[in-house]
C-alpha cells in the first residue's frame, strides 16, 4: 500500500520585488502628483503605439527630471545631516569650555567663524 503524506502543504507568499518597473519614472511622477502610476503607464503604452518617437523623448526627459530630483534630494539630505553633526560638535566644545571655565577665544571648526 502506498504511503500518503498527511501533512498539508503550506503556501508561502513571496514578497513583491522592490523594483518591478523599468526606471520608476511613472511611479515617481505619480507619487509627486498623487496619480496612480498604472494610469501613467497605460498612457505611456498608448503614446508609444501612436507616436513612438515623441513619447520616447518625453519619457526620457521625464527620466532625467526624476533622476535629477532624486540626486538633489540626496544632496540636500546629506548637507542637513552634516550641518547637524557640526552644530552638535560645536555645542559639545562650547559645553566643555564652559565646564572647564576657560574663556579662550572660539576656534574655527570646519570653516565656521
Amino acid at each position: 500500500m502506498p504511503v500518503v503524506d498527511t501533512v498539508p502543504a503550506t503556501i508561502v507568499a513571496t514578497p513583491a520585488p522592490e523594483r518591478d518597473n523599468l526606471f520608476g519614472i511613472c511611479h515617481a511622477i505619480g507619487e509627486a502628483f498623487g496619480v496612480n502610476p498604472l494610469y501613467l503607464r497605460v498612457a505611456v503604452v498608448i503614446g508609444m503605439l501612436l507616436a513612438f518617437e515623441t513619447t520616447l523623448i518625453i519619457y526620457a526627459g521625464a527620466g532625467v527630471a526624476v533622476l535629477s530630483a532624486r540626486l538633489l534630494n540626496r544632496m540636500i539630505a546629506k548637507s542637513t545631516r552634516r550641518r547637524s553633526a557640526k552644530s552638535k560638535i560645536r555645542e559639545l566644545i562650547a559645553s566643555i569650555r564652559l565646564a572647564s571655565g576657560t574663556k579662550a577665544k572660539a576656534t574655527k571648526v570646519w570653516g565656521t567663524p
